[in-house]
């Protein structure tokens, strides 16, 4: 029994040293930079509208897409739909993209065996108007890139491109979210006048 004891606690702190010890080296490819132009006339709509973002069933998600939808400076307030009643938009995550790499040689190494792979990132989402009335506005916010994890994975994230993992925190994906709202500013204004 001791045995058993011994070595059910052994796995276990062998499971938290080689998470700690590789969790600072994931490095992950951030989405490519682009400037979508401005539609100052749909923006104008927007600025003075409030966004309610749904639950997802994976809580993190929802808080990047409210972090996300802010930081664009669209609209004029956005929030979980626990703390804002009165949204005239209504956003929620579709589908994820996300996963960890799964690095079982570095993460028994401790990160000193470095691993990589191609990942997919981002999640898609869609903005409606709160009483369902018209369609809703897709946005892909998803993309394709390599996590490196391990000593190298640290090394990587001195480059701008690429960023600790996950992504989908960095001011750059914030961009991303931007630009994909901003291609479709008018579909968006559009939900809001109601045409």
């Amino acid at each position: 029994m001791q045995a058993s004891c011994a070595l059910t606690l052994g796995a276990v702190i062998v499971t938290a040293v080689g998470t700690a010890a590789c969790a600072p080296f994931t490095s992950c490819t951030l989405p490519d930079r682009c400037t979508v132009p401005r539609d100052e006339n749909a923006a104008a709509v927007l600025r003075a509208i409030d966004v309610a973002v749904e639950p997802f069933e994976y809580p993190q998600y929802a808080d990047w897409l409210t972090a996300a939808l802010h930081d664009s400076g669209m609209f004029r307030r956005v929030a979980r739909a626990d703390a804002i009643q009165d949204a005239a938009l209504v956003a929620r995550i579709e589908s994820k993209n996300t996963s960890a790499p799964i690095t079982l040689l570095a993460w028994l190494t401790f990160g000193l065996v470095p691993e990589w792979g191609s990942d997919r990132y981002g999640y898609c989402f869609s903005v409606r108007r709160h009483d369902q009335s018209a369609p809703a506005v897709r946005f892909d916010c998803a993309y394709e890139g390599t996590s490196v994890v391990g000593w190298l994975g640290a090394l990587r994230n001195v480059g701008e491109d690429y960023a600790f993992f996950p992504p989908e925190e960095s001011d750059r994906f914030h961009e991303f979210v931007a630009n994909s709202l901003w291609s479709q500013a008018a579909a968006l204004a559009v939900l809001i006048e109601g045409r």
